[in-house]
């Protein structure tokens, strides 16, 4: 489930950078990122988690360091994160822990704001595949999911201010058998209760006050079906909240398209993110 990341469009005048690799945003050995600092002056800074995909049991955040640097240097504070990867024989790696650490990113953040000039009021999230499910929690909950983390940084918010989703699973049972080893991972057994399935779906938490969302979705996607943007689309629409629907002619992962075609199709929604975050 891991995007093609092509060489995205270089800023106009970008800021140069300065990365802090290996930044622990939480104690557990899974709680990485790699911290990106652009150089630009005085004044309180927009930023951005970007959250890796890999069907929430594989990935890296170096899968993600290109895109990371881009919105850095378009002057955008980021942290791109490791975090649990789910193992069924292992517990504490069980759903939510993932969405447990994505959201003590953004309050880890939100915690040392005076230190990376962070304007808390104007924090995004991006992600793909399973890190755009991610993502799109980071814009719909407001408030902390109960966890074995919940109580760090625990004054401050969780949420987001814009989210840009690429092809993420709304939908496990929709996936199909691609699914059902996500399933075992996070749940530990390929019968969870519908209870624990729909909590893995951020459409029934939306409201009218989830952030605005771009989404970017292949129309012949074999592992996560084009139809989960569409379902997300839909409950936007009903709740009132500001979102666009980018399709393309592709596979998962912009599988079928040239590094120009992804090029434009990633550079067009950094541009969206960017105005969300500057206003």
């Amino acid at each position: 489930m891991a995007a093609m990341l092509a060489a995205l469009p270089a800023a106009a005048q970008p800021y140069p950078v300065v990365n802090q690799p290996d930044l622990a945003y939480g104690p557990l050995p899974a709680e990485q990122s790699d911290l990106y600092l652009p150089t630009t002056g005085l004044g309180k800074r927009p930023a951005v988690v970007v959250i890796h995909g890999g069907g929430w049991v594989s990935g890296s955040r170096h899968w993600a360091d290109y895109f990371a640097n881009t919105l850095a240097a378009n002057g955008i504070v980021v942290l791109n994160i490791d975090y649990r990867l789910a193992d069924k024989t292992m517990p504490d790696t069980r759903w939510p822990a993932q969405l447990v650490d994505a959201q003590l990113a953004v309050r880890f953040l939100r915690a040392h704001a005076a230190d990376y000039a962070i304007d808390t009021a104007r924090i995004g999230a991006v992600g793909d595949s399973s890190g755009a499910q991610l993502a799109v929690f980071l814009g719909t909950l407001s408030k902390t999911v109960p966890g074995d983390e919940a109580g760090l940084y625990s004054r401050e918010r969780p949420n987001v201010k814009a989210v840009v989703d690429q092809f993420g699973p709304m939908d496990l049972p929709g996936m199909g058998q691609y699914g059902l080893g996500s399933i075992e991972a996070m749940f530990g057994t390929t019968t969870p209760t519908p209870d624990q399935l729909q909590s893995v779906s951020p459409i029934p938490a939306i409201t009218r006050q989830t952030a605005p969302i771009y989404i970017i979705h292949g129309q012949s996607d074999r592992v996560v079906p084009f139809d989960h943007s569409q379902q997300l689309m839909t409950a936007l629409q009903a709740h009132g909240v500001s979102a666009q629907l980018t399709p393309y002619d592709g596979d998962h992962g912009y599988q079928g398209l040239n590094n120009d075609q992804i090029g434009k199709l990633q550079f067009d929604a950094i541009t969206w993110l960017i105005a969300k975050l500057r206003h």
